[in-house]
Parts: C-alpha cells; structure tokens; sequence
C-alpha cells in the first residue's frame, strides 16, 4: 500500500491511516505526527523505492539514537526536510519517546500482526497500479470480524492507492471503464472519500456502493449520507427491512399522478345519479413494497442525461460452479509463517557518516545521540 514516487502522497495515505479518528488524540501529538511522518517519508524515497511500515516503524522508534535519520539528514542537509529534524537531534531521548510514543505504537500495528509481512515488502507483486492497467481482479478481504481494529485503516490505505491511481486516469481519459465494488463502504469512510468519488465518474472508474440501510451512512456523518446519495445517480434498491431506509426510497423514486374515484351519489329509488373523480398522487414504489420484495428481485432508478427510468427487475442468481469444482485448488497461497517483514534501512545505516571536527558532544548530537535536557 506504500507503493509509488510521491513522497506526500505516500505520508497523506500513511497519516490518514493512522489517525483516521482524532477524537481521542491531543491535536499536538497529531500535528507533531503529521509534520514528522512527511519530513521522514521525503527523505526515506531518496534512499528508498518502495517503502515499507517496518522502515517506518523502526526509523521512529530508535529514539535512543535517531541513526537512521541522523544518517539521512547528514546526506541531504541542505533539504528542508533535514533542516526540521536539526530540533529533533538535539532532544533527549527521553524528550523524542514523550512526544513520539503514539505514533510508534500506531506504526507497530502494521508489523506485529500475523498479516504484516504481506504488506512490508520491497518489491510488491500486486500494486493498484497494476491492478487498473492491466484490468486485473482484486479481492480485498479484511477478516474484518478477526481483526476488527486493523480492518478499517488497512482499507483506507487502500483506498487511498486507488484514489492516487484515479488521479493518474482523470489525467489520461482512459476508453474502457474500470469496476470496482465496496461492500458495507461506509466503513470506509475518511478525509477525501467524497473526493475519490468525484474523480471516479470522469476517470471512467465505476463505483459499486453497497450498504444494509441508511441507518449505516448516517452513523459516519449525515453530511458523508447526503454526499453519496447525491453523488451516485443510479440505484438499485433490494428487500430492506428499515422503515425509514424504505420511505427514503420511495420518496426518491417519487409520485405519479392518477385518477382518484369520489363518491358516488344516488337517486330516491337507489338508482346511480353519478359520481366525482379528482386528480391524486401516488407513491410509483410504495414504502412497503420496497419491504416486502422478494430475495432476488430489486427496483432499479437509473439516471440518463434525458431522463430518469424507474422499472423493476429480477436479478437472477449467480450459475453454480460443476460438481467437482473444488475453488481452493485453483489459488496460490503465500505462506505467512515463512515470510518478515522487509526492510531497506540497512543500505542507510552502512553508509559512513562525514567527520566533523569540533566538540564530540556537538557530534553525538549530529547522529541522533541527543542531549541530557
């Protein structure tokens, strides 16, 4: 998910990630998090083709002695990225665990858990770039119930490489279109998803959303409801069980005129006199309908540029695979236990730092050693 050239977009995927919820955060340490995660990743790229959350988790995490930013900094000095770190090399150890422990312990997330080495490694076989070019299908499973706490900002990283890919088409207007399909999406919600929304329909990227009840959208913002809703034209509505999700529905699919029948009068010998008629309005999908609808049926509101259609449809089901189908046999697994985590700061490390002449403390200081403040 660390894969590509532009260091701010790799630090925006990477924070965003990270600090998706900031309700419970200082906005200090964010800010602080924010500010060292972009001047890091700048000049790690300089260094590094792709990186990975293991260079990051250790770059951070050597508080001790910064080596690897020391390192970096004494190659790149005239960078500005250099220059914000010189305060940084200067405080104590003490001083850079107090104001840097939240970030690292959100970094480990993404190197101690079981699936970590699938996404810390230098030279990915699967890329989102690959994936658009080449019109290749990718399933992405979370095991969202297994790993309830990784779910959610494993996918916006996701999310986020998919959102720089989009960027790339919108750019070259591609002929054919590309599908992609997001179940229970409001999970995915984030700071520029509306965004990676826009950008879809010109880039010729086709959003599937897929979510149980309204009830699901406004959870996230009723902003983040009206924004999609309004954003995505076309509507394909199955059996729901929310009253309120169905009333939505069946006002957006709107009324239809027709013709009531009043009452009827009659004469002294019971005989019909006549009758009043008036104009009336009707739901054309009734609340209940929308509940009520069988498995497999759905109504369907599609938006063209010269009208909005409305029909029902039976959707069919999927063809059942032959007998002796076995789905396992045609995958290729990765052993996870024969596989760590990939790092690149070694070829960092190994260079030799420039001499410097003057006080030694002055030259601890330069390397990451810190200060006793």
């Amino acid at each position: 998910p660390l894969f590509g050239d532009n260091p701010n977009e790799i630090a925006s995927r990477v924070f965003t990630a990270l600090y998706y919820d900031t309700s419970n955060v200082e906005p200090h340490y964010v800010q602080i998090a924010d500010a060292f995660l972009q001047d890091l990743i700048f000049l790690l790229k300089k260094e590094i083709k792709t990186i990975t959350f293991q260079d990051l988790a250790t770059a951070v995490g050597e508080t001790d002695t910064f080596r690897t930013i020391a390192a970096l900094c004494a190659k790149y000095p005239e960078t500005e990225q250099a220059k914000n770190f010189q305060h940084w090399l200067r405080k104590s150890p003490n001083q850079r665990q107090d104001e840097l422990s939240g970030l690292i312990l959100k970094l480990r997330r993404f190197c101690n858990r079981e699936w970590s080495p699938l996404i810390n490694v230098r030279e990915p076989k699967i890329t989102m770039k690959r994936v658009m070019q080449e019109e290749k299908i990718f399933l992405l499973g979370l095991a969202a119930a297994k790993y309830p706490d990784d779910a959610k900002p494993l996918s916006i990283l996701f999310m986020m490489a998919l959102q720089s890919e989009v960027a790339e088409r919108y750019m070259k207007s591609p002929e054919r279109p590309f599908r992609v399909i997001l179940d229970e999406f409001y999970n995915l919600a984030y700071p520029g998803f509306i965004d990676l929304v826009n950008k879809c329909r010109d880039a010729k990227v086709n959003l599937v959303f897929a979510h149980q009840s309204n009830g699901d959208l406004s959870a996230v913002s009723q902003e983040f409801k009206e924004q999609v809703m309004n954003t995505a034209n076309n509507k394909i509505i199955l059996r729901v069980s929310d009253p309120a999700t169905a009333e939505y529905f069946a006002d957006l699919f709107g009324t239809e005129h027709y013709i009531k029948q009043g009452s009827t009068s009659y004469g002294s010998e019971g005989q019909e006199k006549g009758h009043s008629v008036r104009e009336a309005k009707r739901y054309r999908v009734h609340p209940d309908a929308i509940k009520e609808l069988p498995v497999g049926e759905a109504f369907v509101r599609i938006s063209t540029k010269e009208r909005v259609i409305h029909y029902r449809t039976n959707l069919g089901s999927a063809p059942q695979p032959p007998v002796n189908f076995n789905w396992l046999d045609q995958l290729h697994y990765t052993d996870i236990s024969k596989m760590t985590n990939q790092t690149s700061l070694e070829r960092i490390w190994e260079q030799t730092p420039p001499k410097k002449r003057g006080n030694p403390r002055d030259f601890g200081t330069m390397f990451g050693e810190g200060t006793n403040a």
